[in-house]
């Protein structure tokens, strides 16, 4: 009990930067742009090495058009004259975005966030009943559009909200009172509630790769979705996912042919792995290329299995995150002039 005690005050006061650490030598991390950029930048770039290399690596989140990317492209100047030996480079969940990044001049790498999903997290569970035609798995906010679910009979709704969006809340009640609505429920048995239903929805136009889209097809459902750009589509598959127009019938209708499709839950989860494991080895390529850029022997496809972890560990609110030693926190020092 001590020994808890005594690593409970340890790690009490040490804040995160808001990065996950891939490598000590060369200096390595992964953040998301606007988690970086809007919160902790001075702070992180304190933390690089003077003397060697070191890299930043940027998941982008939402959507990044042209216009966007010429925005980030007007704060480099900023960053790079704190510290001229960080690199920066973005990870980008569609080509279309890899290309915009590329033309402006930035390094990107074309590699979807959802392959950062740790698919021993999702699973099918064969004994769980199906309770409900559809799902949708969303935050409450206009994006989402859940209004086009009306026509489904039978529907789960699972998702919070901000004060700021309560009449947008109103509104997707009073449109859709068939569904069975909670705010959140645990991701420890996030499984369980995904696996009630038969068929998975997704309704933005607009967002980012969207993980849910993806945990979907790891717990086996099928999916039906709107046309639309952000990066979910990479892993759609034309056996188990129906694109329709933004349209309620239309959605009413793919659902049930779906669900008459019969579709087996492992098939689905197991080509989904496939494509998750090719975006992942377009990210240890890259770091490798860095490791050989560097002069540094080491091999990351080696490294992969120790160094991987559930969504890299951003964006997770979960006590047992902060007591992860690759968590950049504050009170991190890389050591500089190595290999000197």
């Amino acid at each position: 009990m001590r020994s808890i005690v005594k690593l409970l005050q340890k790690f009490r006061h040490k804040k995160s930067l808001g990065c996950y650490i891939i490598s000590h030598k060369p200096v390595i991390v992964i953040s998301y742009w606007q988690d970086f950029y809007y919160r902790n930048r001075d702070a992180v770039i304190a933390k690089m090495p003077k003397k060697n290399n070191s890299y930043i690596l940027f998941q982008i989140g939402y959507y990044k058009s042209k216009k966007a990317v010429e925005e980030i492209l007007g704060f480099m100047q900023q960053l790079r004259s704190q510290n001229s030996k960080v690199n920066y480079v973005f990870l980008n969940n569609t080509l279309e975005e890899h290309n915009y990044f590329l033309e402006a001049g930035l390094k990107s790498v074309f590699t979807n966030q959802n392959a950062f999903l740790d698919e021993k997290r999702y699973k099918i569970l064969p004994w769980v009943k199906k309770k409900y035609d559809a799902l949708y798995l969303a935050r409450m906010t206009p994006v989402k559009r859940h209004e086009l679910a009306k026509n489904i009979k039978s529907l789960r709704v699972i998702g919070s909200y901000y004060d700021k969006e309560m009449e947008y809340v109103d509104f997707v009640r009073k449109s859709l009172p068939q569904a069975k609505w909670t705010m959140k429920v645990p991701h420890a048995i996030i499984s369980y509630f995904v696996n009630q239903a038969k068929i998975g929805l997704a309704l933005s136009d607009v967002e980012g790769a969207m993980f849910v889209s993806t945990e979907y097809f790891l717990c086996g459902l099928a999916q039906v979705s709107t046309p639309s750009v952000g990066g979910r589509d990479i892993y759609f598959d034309e056996e188990f996912t129906i694109i329709v127009p933004p349209e309620e019938q239309a959605i009413a209708k793919a659902t049930k042919e779906l669900i008459d499709r019969n579709i087996d839950p492992q098939l689905i989860r197991e080509k989904t792995i496939l494509k998750m494991k090719e975006h992942r080895q377009y990210f240890i390529d890259f770091i490798q290329s860095i490791f050989d850029a560097e002069n540094v022997d080491k091999k990351f496809d080696k490294m992969w299995d120790q160094i991987f972890t559930h969504k890299m560990a951003l964006r997770i609110h979960s006590p047992r995150k902060l007591y992860n030693t690759r968590i950049l926190k504050e009170e991190t020092f890389f050591e500089d002039d190595y290999g000197k």
